[in-house]
């Protein structure tokens, strides 16, 4: 499957889609396309398309759309929330989990956890939507997911729906039973939450909150993974 470029859902009109400077650039400059080639298009939404490129002007490269291309999606939408570790394996993680099919990310603040997920946090927005986006472009994927504010831990537990807790204890169910019994509560299941703690874990006082708001505590498996992988971990076990 050829690299895909992304157009805001606005600029795809009358038949034809307009690329910002960016992917305008990558497209002409770096792939060296030239007018006629065949370029697959989407709109960050779930759309994508066959198009062809049409012409190249001051404000970027204009596309001819062939036709809309059927894009799959994963059954459930996992909705992912996290405590921040380093830099590095925040974005592994992002970069990972978007490839696996994750369709939000939640950075929460835990007893635990090691950085101040919210200093500089619209820089970090920034940069981490932009690698997002290059997960969507790599792995032929047409949503870019949805990343949201840090949020104390407590917070969402009440709003966030069926919801798996990441255990340290192997003797709990593992993901795909959780999932098993979350089904068997909510048959027309389309969406479960994930919290994955830092790496000391979650502190007994948030094990006990999640699983009187309702979660299932789970197991990722015999030994004790990094939060980037044990991210990934779940996402895999649940969207297999």
């Amino acid at each position: 499957m050829p690299l895909q470029y992304y157009a805001t859902p606005e600029s795809i009109r009358g038949g034809f889609c307009l690329l910002n400077m960016d992917e305008s650039h990558h497209l002409m400059d770096v792939a060296r396309s030239s007018k006629g080639d065949k370029v697959r298009i989407f709109d960050g939404q779930g759309r994508a398309y066959e198009a062809e490129v049409a012409a190249s002007a001051s404000d970027g490269v204009s596309c001819k759309i062939i036709r809309e291309i059927a894009v799959p999606k994963p059954a459930v939408s996992v909705k992912l929330y996290f405590a921040p570790v380093s830099r590095q394996a925040v974005e592994q993680m992002l970069d990972q989990c978007t490839q696996l099919g994750a369709g939000e990310f939640h950075p929460i603040d835990t007893e635990r956890g090691v950085s101040d997920i919210s200093k500089s946090w619209e820089r970090k927005e920034e940069r981490w939507r932009a690698l997002l986006l290059a997960a969507c472009k790599q792995c032929g994927r047409a949503d870019i997911p949805r990343l949201f504010a840090p949020e104390p831990f407590s917070k969402p537990l009440a709003s966030c729906g069926p919801c798996l807790f990441a255990s340290t204890d192997e003797q709990q169910l593992p993901v795909s039973e959780g999932m098993k019994f979350l089904r068997g509560k909510h048959p027309a299941l389309d969406s479960v939450s994930v919290f994955i703690g830092p790496e000391g874990g979650f502190s007994p006082e948030e094990a006990a909150l999640a699983l009187a708001s309702g979660a299932v505590s789970v197991s990722l498996g015999c030994y004790i993974q990094r939060t980037e992988t044990a991210c990934a971990s779940a996402c895999a076990a649940i969207l297999q």
